[in-house]
């Protein structure tokens, strides 16, 4: 059987990784600085013990909450909970330090979802028992699916180098930025933004599941464009660039900080 160009673009022998994506869209109109709102209102319709719809750890808070509702109930005493009060202390949830499994996004100006493995089934699972009903602009709103899309995709290391573009992409961290700042030339910007990015796709790789069989190369191409992006009211640097690299990686799937706000967004790059 004669090989397909992808099939001649993978090591002989190599092992793949196989993960699921989840490509939702609705029927609402979200402009890019409106995604965190879109954000806030998916996850109060999934709910705070839904981790994987925030990437907070809220046990601490969802065990105040019922705490406080048995006290008002009057019913502490019978399952031994203490009545002192908490001195008006908010119990906050702690930030889980993982790649985010389902993604919100503006998609041709629409309210869109991204999910990858687990965060598929969380996704599913809340479209199939919970009230499509949000709360949009201070009025109760009901979501309507305009596209879903699903696909398998197999992860893997490629002979040739895979080129994708990354857009709207925010490297850096406080650190990372003032780094950014002390490179004396381009090629030392260079330099760091191929070692930021590297950790990136490592960091997006373990929240696949995937054990990299071997070390992988990365090259920046280009830069296309540089400008100022808020995110929590705060300016960051935002890029967009080319990359290559020798994985096979999907369509869809974010890098950098804040991709759950829909930032870093990446697609391959066609080739004739």
């Amino acid at each position: 059987m004669e090989k397909t160009k992808q099939d001649k673009q993978l090591p002989e022998g190599q092992q793949s990784h196989l993960i699921r994506l989840l490509t939702a869209t609705f029927d609402l109109l979200v402009r890019g600085n409106e995604i965190p709102a879109w954000r806030s209102a998916f996850v109060e319709l999934a709910g705070l013990e839904n981790d994987l719809f925030h990437n907070h750890d809220n046990r601490q808070q969802l065990k105040a909450v019922e705490t406080e509702a048995l006290v008002a109930a009057g019913n502490a005493d019978e399952f031994g909970v203490p009545t002192a009060p908490n001195n008006g202390q908010q119990t906050t949830g702690k930030f889980f330090f993982r790649y985010p499994l389902i993604q919100y996004r503006s998609i041709k100006g629409k309210a869109a979802i991204f999910a990858m493995n687990e965060g598929v089934a969380a996704f599913q699972k809340v479209l199939a028992t919970n009230s499509w009903e949000i709360e949009w602009e201070g009025q109760p709103l009901m979501l309507q699916l305009q596209s879903l899309d699903m696909k398998d995709h197999y992860l893997q290391m490629t002979k040739e180098m895979m080129a994708y573009q990354l857009n709207r992409w925010l490297p850096f961290n406080d650190e990372n930025y003032q780094r950014w700042l002390d490179c004396p030339d381009l090629r030392a910007r260079v330099d760091l933004l191929e070692k930021i990015l590297s950790g990136q796709l490592l960091n997006f790789c373990t929240g696949a599941g995937w054990q990299l069989p071997e070390r992988f190369d990365l090259r920046l191409l280009h830069l296309h464009a540089t400008c100022l992006m808020r995110y929590h009211d705060t300016p960051r640097v935002a890029l967009n660039v080319t990359y290559c690299t020798n994985m096979l990686l999907p369509q869809g799937i974010a890098l950098g900080k804040a991709v759950s706000h829909g930032f870093g967004c990446q697609f391959p790059v066609r080739t004739s």
